[in-house]
């Protein structure tokens, strides 16, 4: 009597893990610029802008910074202090430094509104870092954000929330001067700080990416 013969083994397939969406598909218009770090950075980066394609679009540009040879992407960091702009110790840990962009919009007094978008590692410690850098902020980041110090329309911060965002503003002295920051889930389930000089800026990032 011949011997059965052994059942094949059944092939598994694997179904490949998809490709996680980058942040910068949720953007129509994402540009690298080349910059050093230096008095000049904000002039010489608003220089470069296409005001013209930004003011048809009226959406957030978004931008990858490097150092003057391109070479280099600067880490969030890195470019906060080659601005000598602060950081606090207590926020820093939960970035994930790498991920960063700054972010430009026409706003709607002709003129070109700045910000920027730093990825979040870790959602709790990033939140309650935030909310300390308060105190601080202002003196902070007037250089990058373009506003009076001395002009804020309110003594702290105030409340905000939009598409179910709360968002954190203080103005200098109206909604189109202002710092606006907000902790962002994306849609792809990354998490960003998000800080913009508009109430504009925010909210048009919001829709881009949640």
């Amino acid at each position: 009597r011949p011997s059965p013969s052994p059942s094949p083994t059944p092939i598994v397939s694997r179904k490949p893990s998809p490709t996680p969406v980058s942040i910068e598909s949720y953007f129509s218009s994402v540009k690298s610029v080349n910059l050093s770090l230096n008095q000049d950075f904000v002039k010489n980066f608003s220089a470069g802008l296409d005001n013209q394609a930004l003011g048809i679009s009226r959406a957030p540009a978004l931008y990858k910074i490097y150092d003057a040879t391109g070479s280099k992407s600067y880490a969030f960091s890195e470019f906060m202090s080659g601005l000598a702009m602060n950081i606090p110790g207590t926020l820093l840990p939960s970035l994930d430094d790498q991920v960063f962009y700054l972010t430009a919009l026409y706003k709607g007094d002709t003129k070109i509104g700045y910000g920027f978008m730093v990825k979040l590692k870790d959602t709790s410690s990033g939140t309650t870092g935030a909310k300390g850098w308060e105190a601080s902020s202002t003196n902070d980041l007037k250089f990058l954000l373009q506003y009076d110090p001395s002009k804020a329309a309110s003594i702290d911060f105030l409340d905000n929330v939009y598409n179910g965002v709360p968002i954190r503003y203080r103005n200098f002295p109206d909604i189109n001067s202002t710092i606006d920051y907000a902790i962002v889930p994306a849609r792809n389930g990354e998490t960003y700080l998000v800080v913009t000089n508009s109430r504009e800026h925010m909210y048009s990032v919001i829709d881009r990416i949640k």
